[in-house]
């Protein structure tokens, strides 16, 4: 490994950041680790995934739910996204990894032509 060549501001980069009251100075290792262990016993608001709710098991039972609901192996995103008022994103994650069979039946833009499969939904 080399050392990286340092970036020296032009004039120029100066106006443009000279608004911006950021200070980055180096720190040790150590130091840095003591304090994100300090933040360890924090109450769950002051953590992230307080901010976040994300419950991938629900996502995936509501899809498994839905299918089963409607006595189908297979939906189309868009029916289950209007059948389990779930965003398209929880359904992708939901769909990819919790345990579904993803598949592109359209373009490759066409939201409408990929389908979530479950083997075990009756059909």
């Amino acid at each position: 490994m080399r050392v990286p060549e340092l970036y020296v501001r032009s004039d120029l980069s100066e106006r443009f950041h000279e608004d911006v009251e950021s200070v980055v100075e180096y720190r040790e290792k150590a130091e840095v680790l003591a304090e994100l262990e300090s933040f360890a016993g924090e109450e769950p608001e002051g953590r992230v995934d307080a901010i976040y709710d994300e419950d991938l098991c629900a996502w995936a039972n509501a899809i498994r739910s839905y299918l089963q609901q409607k006595r189908v192996r297979c939906a189309a995103i868009v029916l289950l996204e209007q059948g389990t008022s779930l965003s398209l994103v929880k359904l992708w994650l939901a769909g990819l990894l919790g345990g579904f069979e993803m598949r592109q039946g359209g373009g490759f833009y066409d939201g409408a032509g990929v389908v979530a499969s479950n083997g075990s939904a009756a059909a």
